[in-house]
């Protein structure tokens, strides 16, 4: 009756810290102590999932240390083997268990220890855990009132992970309205503010934004955030050719998703990712052609779930679009100076030509002056044939500074051509006859 009781009292102050809105932390916490006292263990914690791989995020009666301790395999000791079987172990000999390996009890004789799953929505969330470093056994009542801790433990992490989702959520509603503002300058001030949008706002430790250089050989960074790295490090440069995830989500077009960096063949093309646990890569496309991708990694193994996959694909598609924004306005400017200089070339040609039309048309005028005189006074031949060409060379060189002008007008749309006969015979004995003067 003692224990029934004292499990009540466990469940009511467990359930008072809840609802006094205590940190998830501090109510598992409780919890473990309350357990403890229970079940006489002489520490307890509980070890959540990540990937595949279990680390103790609460302990009670032991200190992990500020860095927590190694995480636990899938399938190794007893918490490993009580997710992966997703039922309870309990051993009660040290005989049939060695604490060399054990993350908690650091080469202490461990005279029995137990491990429960933590299971929410069908699936393993968790384990949690006690040792005995004194002599004594885990019966059978207590792992029924670890279960029934257990299963609150489960309800505090499930509602703990459930706020923090609609806290993410809520963040990643500001990353996109930060994203979406941006707008204006040069691409890469603009995306490298979207990267520290992401490590800012959404805790994302590592933010990469990778661009294809202009052979389309290497990767190289265009916004980092997170990083002790700049862009300019060759560290942060990745061949996009070849079988490794980061090229392959630029083949694909589909995102790459890495729970335990160790495992993933992203580690090999991606060395300044060291200290990461997690990742994911989203391709980016401009202008319909995928040209980077956004990588963002975490500490934490597992880090990343389908709301943060979309998040990354609008994200990259909005990299993207500010990309081929600026393309287009580079393109812009390039076709105005094109039509600015094209401009300043009309009115060059305009005024010189106006400008070499007065002279010309001086000298032929005084070209048929001295022509009228010398048939008057009855000079030679040769001489009248002389001024004729200087004449008809005249005539020639007004007639190019008025096509010159007709091109000049026909290029601002203000003539319109008009076909017209011509004699072809002539045209080409007047060019014999000046180059022969030559």
């Amino acid at each position: 009756m003692l224990n029934r009781i004292t499990a009540a009292q466990a469940v009511e102050a467990v359930l008072t810290a809840q609802r006094s809105g205590a940190p998830a932390a501090e109510v598992l916490r409780t919890l473990l102590s309350y357990l403890r006292g229970m079940i006489e263990a002489d520490s307890a914690y509980i070890a959540l999932r990540e990937g595949r791989q279990l680390v103790i995020r609460v302990a009670d009666g032991v200190d992990v240390g500020a860095d927590g301790v190694t995480p636990i395999q899938l399938g190794v000791g007893i918490e490993g083997a009580a997710a992966q079987r997703a039922e309870p172990v309990v051993i009660n000999s040290p005989h049939f268990y060695s604490g060399a390996d054990d993350p908690i009890a650091r080469d202490r004789t461990v005279f029995a220890a137990l491990a429960y799953p933590l299971i929410a929505r069908g699936e393993v969330i968790g384990v949690i855990s006690a040792r005995r470093f004194t002599p004594g056994r885990f019966g059978g009542a207590d792992l029924w009132w670890v279960n029934i801790l257990g299963g609150l433990a489960t309800v505090v992490i499930e509602n703990e992970t459930a706020r923090r989702a609609q806290e993410r959520r809520a963040k990643q509603a500001e990353v996109l309205l930060d994203v979406v503002t941006q707008s204006g300058g040069a691409p890469e001030g603009m995306i490298q503010r979207i990267a520290e949008a992401l490590n800012r706002d959404l805790g994302v430790d590592r933010v990469d934004v990778l661009m294809l250089d202009d052979e389309g050989r290497e990767l190289r960074c265009l916004g980092v955030a997170g990083s002790e790295f700049a862009c300019t490090d060759t560290m942060l440069r990745v061949p996009a050719s070849g079988e490794s995830p980061i090229a392959t989500a630029l083949r694909t077009g589909q995102p790459y998703a890495a729970p335990d960096l160790r495992r993933s063949p992203l580690r090999s093309v991606y060395p300044s990712a060291a200290g990461l646990s997690s990742a994911l890569v989203a391709p980016i496309t401009v202008a319909g052609s995928r040209r980077g991708v956004l990588l963002l990694a975490e500490r934490g193994a597992g880090a990343f779930g389908p709301e943060d996959q979309a998040l990354a694909l609008v994200v990259a598609a909005r990299v993207g679009m500010l990309v081929e924004e600026a393309n287009l306005r580079q393109r812009q400017a390039q076709l105005e100076r094109a039509e600015a200089d094209a401009r300043a070339r009309q009115e060059f040609v305009g005024i010189v030509s106006h400008e070499l039309k007065t002279p010309v048309a001086v000298i032929q005028a005084y070209t048929d002056l001295l022509l009228r005189r010398a048939e008057r006074a009855g000079q030679d031949d040769a001489n009248v044939d002389v001024l004729k060409r200087i004449g008809e060379q005249a005539e020639r060189m007004l007639h190019m500074i008025e096509q010159m002008l007709e091109l000049q007008r026909l290029e601002v749309g203000q003539i319109a051509l008009e076909p017209a006969d011509f004699d072809l015979a002539a045209l080409t004995r007047r060019v014999a006859e000046a180059m022969n003067s030559i």
